[in-house]
């Protein structure tokens, strides 16, 4: 029985070597592929930060992309308090409503369908911008924008640049 199976090795040495070539080859085509998806693989996260300048207070939520590819999107939804919310428009009356009588300056940004988020790069979706006033207890401006930061959130659907999905919120 062994001489049979050296035999066998023996007359077929190089189609054994080319089988198990192709096999080895095929494993590192797999690998190759796998690391190369995950080495593209974006991941977006929402962070919430807050600075201080001599003339304001910056209250600001931004988008993230802390992955190592580029995020392609392909759909999202802003919401307070988990109402939806369409525009600029609608986000500045909720926070006039929130915030009463504190006088605040608001941008907002949109995100779209198909556009691209670059690894390591953020897009800040809403920035109020208070202005230092010394009548107003400054603490309790601070705590109740944060609160109020705290009810925004998004809902974005996107891919890596293979395809693989992936959702926040």
């Amino acid at each position: 029985m062994i001489t049979t199976i050296w035999k066998f090795m023996g007359n077929n040495v190089a189609e054994i070597i080319a089988t198990c070539a192709l096999l080895f080859t095929a494993f590192q085509a797999y690998c190759a592929r796998k690391h190369n998806t995950l080495s593209v693989k974006p991941h977006l996260a929402l962070s919430v930060s807050t600075t201080k300048e001599a003339d304001a207070s910056i209250f600001s939520s931004k988008l993230v992309n802390n992955g190592l590819g580029p995020a392609v999107i392909k759909k999202s939804n802003y919401l307070f308090d988990e109402s939806h919310i369409k525009n600029a428009f609608e986000t500045h009356e909720y926070l006039k409503n929130t915030l009463k009588e504190q006088e605040f300056r608001l941008s907002a940004s949109v995100i779209f369908e198909g556009q691209h988020i670059p690894a390591g790069e953020s897009i800040i979706l809403l920035e109020i911008r208070v202005p230092v006033n010394e009548n107003l207890n400054e603490d309790d401006i601070e705590d109740d924008i944060k609160d109020t930061l705290s009810k925004f959130s998004i809902g974005v659907q996107y891919e890596s640049i293979y395809g693989k999905k992936f959702e926040l919120g």
